[in-house]
């Protein structure tokens, strides 16, 4: 299998084809400590699905949605929004579950979501913030997702106050993605309109992800 990368400013694209339709399986299969992250972010969609988003009266948004991971924990939403920055993992995402092509799967930038305001009861939002190195990018990112949402922001973010981010530091590698203070996070996502309302799991100090749960100061 080939695979290639571009960036656009700090996003990846996977554009082969096979790349993408492998991209869940070669990432998350390959060891138990990925077998254990891919429990914990199913359990937290779940979490996000059935009490944050209404269950099946609720209307969510899943950017980006990849290849579909997050696919059979949203797909009985009232209404699901399916939006990746890569086409090639639109058409991956189709072609694992054809039933999702009824949501018309979307091309779209996080930093101008190509959606109306208010348009979803949660905005969800996993691994893309920790390939944003730029403050002003993560504000951006953070704004457009409070924009979309009349209530909800879930998401994921690398913490700074973790085990395996300051062993690599303390070795003298470069921790792996771009990591900020869970305080800075929230600062940002205060300025785009966002206060913190749960931390999944609420402690954790060896992992760098954190998935966060914000809520609109001033729903729509």
């Amino acid at each position: 299998m080939s695979s290639r990368s571009s960036k656009r400013g700090s996003f990846n694209e996977v554009r082969d084809l096979d790349a993408a339709k492998q991209y869940d399986s070669e990432r998350f299969a390959k060891s138990r400590r990925m077998q254990r992250l891919d429990a914990w972010e199913q359990n937290f969609a779940n979490l996000v699905f059935r009490y944050y988003a209404q269950g099946d009266q609720g209307e969510i948004l899943d950017m980006p949605c990849g290849n579909g991971r997050f696919y059979p924990n949203f797909q009985k939403a009232k209404r699901l929004y399916l939006i990746d920055y890569a086409p090639t993992m639109l058409e991956a995402l189709v072609e694992k579950y054809p039933d999702a092509a009824k949501w018309e799967p979307r091309q779209g930038d996080i930093l101008d979501i190509p959606l109306e305001d208010g348009c979803v009861d949660v905005a969800f939002c996993m691994r893309l913030f920790h390939h944003i190195s730029e403050p002003e990018k993560r504000q951006r990112a953070l704004s457009e997702l409070a924009r979309v949402s009349r209530k909800y922001v879930a998401l994921s973010f690398y913490n700074t106050a973790t085990w395996r981010y300051w062993r690599k530091r303390l070795r003298g590698k470069t921790p792996s993605g771009y990591a900020v203070k869970l305080s800075t996070f929230c600062e940002e996502a205060a300025a785009a309109g966002l206060h913190l309302v749960c931390k999944h799991p609420t402690i954790s100090i060896v992992e760098q992800q954190r998935n966060l749960i914000f809520e609109k100061t001033s729903p729509s």
